[in-house]
């Protein structure tokens, strides 16, 4: 509080406000926007330079100090002290303490601050005999103007209408988050994105080509549009135009009743799905969450190469480790992960072959990211390497249901497991 008010204090002094006398003094003035106090009675003061920085300083710092416990955004936060500088200004006053200007700007920001609810569309998913899918707090459903209806009542106009339309096509991600309206919008969009994730690595462990024909997610900005494609060509050897029409490649993923609790109420997935609407997260769950992020965006790029290097990272988040021999100690333990477990994914006695061949595709990698290679990546490289790291990601969620909370942790017991099984061979 002492900090910030160390800057804000100065606000509120001559050398930080003025007002230009002249039209040329009006003109001279750069940075209008950042600088306008809008007072009352229709007049308007600017920020010098050193107010503007004294201003941009106070908002870093409630910023920083994270003073709204994440509920706003940094611009949340300067509209905030505008506002509260403009009513000061307006009235002649100032504050007397660091705690009655934090009042103040409290007193802009939290009627700002509410739940919200929204609804996206979302692709690449499809119910198969089933009206709606809980994951934790979001919910998959059809479409329905009625549900609209019934929480907006008030707002029905033909914009609802064309939304609604446009949104038919599509299932719904539906889901309520808390802060302003920037911040929840984008905390149920990042939710919504290593959800579609989870989702991706559920599909691409059940089919043969793991994600490779996998697309998933929510269509949130005008480039995420999700449809067909037109062109045109033509030729100098036939005259004649030709359109093309290129439709969706992907299959979607089809859930049924059986596999919508598979999905919500098996053990994995309760686990899974209490990971990623944790407030507090082991280290090894922040890795868990990261790597789905890299998942659900790898599975639906549309270059192969890209998608492999967005697959590996899945899995040096975890096996990395002190970045010493980097290539055995990932391709290690992507490989222990799926088959040194109760249940494996993959047969043990294949151990050795599958880490040669994931080594072969970590090269792959290194081509890519240290000679810009960009062409030697098939897409049965992958299909395969996709399952692969689903497989993982999974294999890692029995690991934090047993109290693991780091990776290290999990290498560790990864390399022990191992040297347990080479003993037993050789016995």
């Amino acid at each position: 509080m002492r900090r910030v008010w160390a800057c804000a204090a100065e606000l509120f002094k001559p050398k930080s406000v003025f007002v230009p006398q002249t039209l040329d003094q009006w003109r001279a003035v750069t940075g209008m926007l950042s600088r306008a106090l809008n007072l009352t009675n229709s007049r308007t003061a600017l920020l010098t330079d050193e107010g503007l920085l004294l201003f941009q300083r106070t908002v870093s710092l409630l910023d920083e100090f994270d003073t709204f416990v994440g509920l706003a955004a940094y611009s949340d936060i300067a509209s905030a002290c505008r506002h509260a500088l403009q009513d000061c200004l307006s009235k002649g006053v100032m504050p007397e303490n660091g705690a009655e200007f934090l009042s103040l700007v409290a007193d802009q920001l939290i009627p700002t601050i509410a739940t919200h609810t929204y609804v996206v569309p979302l692709f690449g998913v499809e119910l198969n005999g089933i009206d709606e899918v809980q994951l934790s707090s979001l919910t998959i459903r059809r479409p329905s103007r009625e549900l609209i209806v019934k929480f907006c009542a008030e707002d029905q106009n033909e914009y609802l209408d064309r939304a609604i339309e446009q949104m038919m096509p599509y299932l719904w991600m539906m889901g309520s988050t808390t802060g302003t309206a920037i911040v929840s919008k984008e905390r149920f969009v990042a939710r919504c994105q290593i959800t579609c994730g989870f989702l991706a690595i559920v599909a691409a462990s059940m089919y043969e080509r793991g994600s490779n024909r996998i697309r998933i997610g929510v269509i949130t900005t005008p480039e995420e549009g999700h449809g067909h494609a037109i062109s045109l060509s033509w030729t100098d050897a036939k005259p004649g135009l030709n359109i093309h029409s290129k439709f969706i490649g992907a299959q979607p993923f089809k859930i049924n009743a059986e596999l919508a609790v598979d999905i919500s109420e098996s053990p994995v997935g309760r686990i899974a799905l209490r990971v990623l609407e944790a407030p507090n997260r082991t280290a090894l769950e922040v890795a868990w969450v990261k790597a789905l992020f890299w998942y659900s965006d790898a599975h639906r790029d549309q270059i192969p190469v890209m998608k492999l290097l967005k697959f590996w990272s899945c899995a040096e988040v975890f096996f990395s480790g002190d970045r010493q021999d980097i290539t055995e100690s990932v391709t290690f333990g992507l490989a222990a992960s799926l088959m040194l477990r109760p249940e494996p994914f993959v047969d043990p006695r294949e151990f050795r072959g599958l880490q040669k061949r994931l080594k072969r595709l970590y090269a792959e990698r290194s081509k890519a990211t240290h000679q810009a290679s960009h062409s030697h990546v098939s897409d049965k490289d992958v299909a395969e390497l996709s399952q692969w790291i689903a497989w993982m990601l999974f294999s890692l969620v029995t690991f934090i249901s047993a109290g693991f909370k780091t990776p290290h942790d999990v290498l560790s017991a990864l390399r022990q497991r191992a040297g347990v099984a080479d003993n037993a061979a050789s016995d």
